[in-house]
């Protein structure tokens, strides 16, 4: 099918399982990223109608990348032929990120023959661009660049720690959580399930690894309100931080009071867009009757990396569900010992020297090997010495 936005003309050429290819037709440029969701999910670019040559003149195409979940990428060009003229056939490959790496800015260019060569990319958790500029062609250029999403360089802890005094401390971020993603932070008023207290301002902030994300599973909710509509008085606010995407639900904050659910009668998740997210609750100065507050579980939230664990309570029904096929990690490598003989060797005469200290060194250590084959050795009658090390370290 044909996609247009704007001036910009990009031929989806077909959508298999796990792979997207894409192909230049026409000039312009477009914003939209292509995600990025899963392990080997892959993303093909192409010149039009690869491998067979294409008539189009002065293309101009950008197409962004965005891996989500903190999933690394890796770029392979498999096949280029853009030396019709320097200027006149141009791919390039740049990361949005800050952060220094192989795909700063400039980032990698292929042309005047000279194609380049980039393998795994450290996780950005921006945008990667791929651009291609072509004026001319002698009916032979052409180029196929495949991008593979991969495992993620980082992921959430499993148990949450910080906030020791709880969310209604006095001072700046003085409860800070790092969420967890297996045990929940359990995060309610200090009198719950008691009615709360007058002139409450209780902040809690939660934060994860970049490319996860932030869940509050909200289980009771019982902040009255007195009749008026807009949670003025008393009231639970979800934020997150200036910086987050306009997009987000939560970008200027949303307010919850009421005694149902937010999402009732459905599951009442909130899920923040970044890896940070602020709860604040508030209770004005009036000595009025109040309701107990809410409940909530607070947990890292990424796909890639573990289960998606959420509970539900309607009536006297409680609902949980998990979902999802986190990535699992690849065993460490293991070093094993093997038996080294060492002759000690005349320089002159080549014999071996019976008797005799040899002081070994390590020069290359292999992985994280302790090695019980450093220091003074002694060898036998016949110049030999018999130690335990392993074959991908290197010794004087």
């Amino acid at each position: 099918m044909f996609v247009e936005v704007g001036i910009l003309h990009l031929l989806w050429v077909s959508s298999t399982h796990g792979l997207q290819q894409f192909a230049c037709i026409g000039s312009g440029f477009t914003e939209t990223p292509i995600e990025i969701r899963e392990i080997g999910q892959e993303v093909e670019i192409t010149t039009p109608g690869y491998p067979n040559a294409f008539n189009n003149t002065n293309l101009d195409c950008v197409w962004r990348i965005k891996p989500l979940h903190g999933l690394g990428l890796k770029l392979t060009l498999v096949d280029e032929h853009l030396d019709d003229g320097c200027d006149d056939n141009v791919l390039k490959v740049w990361d949005d990120s800050e952060v220094q790496g192989p795909l700063s800015h400039p980032g990698l260019k292929s042309s005047c023959g000279q194609g380049f060569h980039v393998n795994e990319i450290p996780v950005s958790f921006d945008t990667v661009s791929v651009s291609f500029q072509s004026k001319r062609n002698d009916g032979k250029v052409h180029f196929r660049l495949e991008v593979t999403a991969i495992d993620p360089t980082v992921c959430p802890e499993k148990e949450y720690s910080g906030c020791p005094s709880g969310p209604c401390c006095e001072g700046q971020d003085c409860c800070v959580v790092t969420a967890g993603s297996s045990k929940s932070f359990e995060l309610s008023p200090p009198t719950y399930p008691n009615a709360s207290a007058e002139g409450l301002k209780c902040t809690a902030k939660f934060v994860t690894t970049p490319g996860s994300q932030i869940a509050v599973n909200f289980l009771d909710m019982d902040i009255w309100n007195h009749g008026e509509p807009f949670c003025l008085s008393d009231y639970v606010l979800l934020a997150e931080s200036s910086g987050s995407s306009t997009k987000s639900l939560l970008h200027e904050g949303m307010k919850f009071c009421g005694q149902q659910l937010p999402n009732y009668p459905g599951p009442s998740m909130i899920v923040s867009s970044g890896n940070e997210l602020t709860v604040h609750y508030h209770t004005d100065g009036s000595v009025s009757q109040r309701g107990r507050g809410f409940k909530a579980a607070v947990v890292a939230l990424n796909p890639v990396c573990s289960e998606m664990e959420f509970q539900y309570q309607y009536g006297e029904d409680v609902c949980k569900a998990s979902c999802g096929s986190p990535y699992t990690p690849p065993e460490p490598k293991k070093c094993e010992s093997v038996a080294i003989t060492l002759t000690a060797i005349d320089s002159e005469n080549k014999a071996p020297i019976p008797h005799a200290q040899v002081k070994i060194s390590t020069k290359k250590m292999s992985m994280s090997e302790s090695s019980s084959v450093e220091g003074t050795h002694n060898t036998d009658a016949d110049g030999m010495i018999t130690v335990s090390g392993t074959l991908n370290s290197t010794y004087q």
